[in-house]
């Protein structure tokens, strides 16, 4: 099952596994024109352990495009 919320500015989503052990995922972004930054996070039930998680940056200008991702 997944939920998702989108606005402008921002966008939020999360999912989750109709099994008996669900892995749980959640992710968003926020950020206007020029500005950007988002994470994701993945949560194993059965082992109790995050499987996943990442985070990022960016920034655009009209000469270069930057992007951070760690």
């Amino acid at each position: 099952m997944e939920v998702q919320y989108h606005h402008d500015n921002a966008s939020l989503s999360g999912s989750v596994g109709l099994t008996a052990v669900p892995s749980v995922e959640l992710n968003g972004t926020f950020g206007n024109g020029k500005f950007a930054i988002g994470g994701e996070v993945a949560f194993d039930t059965s082992t109790g352990l995050l499987t996943k998680y990442n985070t990022g940056v960016g920034i655009t200008e009209p000469d270069f495009t930057a992007a951070l991702l760690l």
